[in-house]
C-alpha cells in the first residue's frame, strides 16, 4: 500500500485531473489536494479495516513527507501490524537524481530518527 498523500507537491503533481498552470500567488492546487486528501481520510482507515477482517497483512510503502505530516495513521499502520517501508523523503524522481543525491536519502531519514538499513551490494 503507497502512503503518499500528504507529501505531493503543491503544484503540477500528477493526478486524474488536467494540468493546470497556476499563477504565483495561488499556493496549491486544492483540487488535487482534496482528492490525494481521501486516501489519508477515508482510503487507508477502510483498508486497515478490511483487512483486519480478512487477517491481511501488507507492506506499506511510505514517504517521510506524508508520514511527518500524518504521524498518527503512520502509528496506525504499524500498531494494526503491518510492515512500513520506507519510500523515499517527497514525491521526487529519483531517477533523475545523481548517485550522491541518492544516496544521501537514507542519510537524511536517519537524521530525523529513522533507521538505515542499506545492506552491502550484492557481489557476483
Amino acid at each position: 500500500m503507497q502512503f503518499e498523500a500528504g507529501g505531493q507537491p503543491p503544484k503540477v503533481t500528477d493526478s486524474p485531473f488536467p494540468k493546470v498552470d497556476f499563477p504565483e500567488n495561488v499556493p496549491s492546487d486544492a483540487t488535487a489536494d482534496t482528492w490525494f486528501a481521501y486516501g489519508y481520510r477515508e482510503g487507508i482507515p477502510r483498508l486497515l479495516d478490511l483487512w483486519d477482517r480478512h487477517g491481511v497483512k501488507v507492506t506499506s510503502h511510505m514517504i517521510g513527507e506524508a508520514v511527518k505530516r500524518h504521524p498518527a495513521l503512520a502509528k496506525k499502520i504499524v500498531a494494526r501490524g503491518h510492515e512500513a517501508s520506507g519510500h523515499g523523503p517527497r514525491w521526487s524522481s529519483q531517477y533523475a537524481m545523481s548517485r550522491d543525491e541518492e544516496n544521501s536519502i537514507p542519510d537524511r531519514g536517519a537524521r530525523h530518527g529513522g533507521r538505515d538499513h542499506r545492506a552491502a551490494p550484492a557481489r557476483l
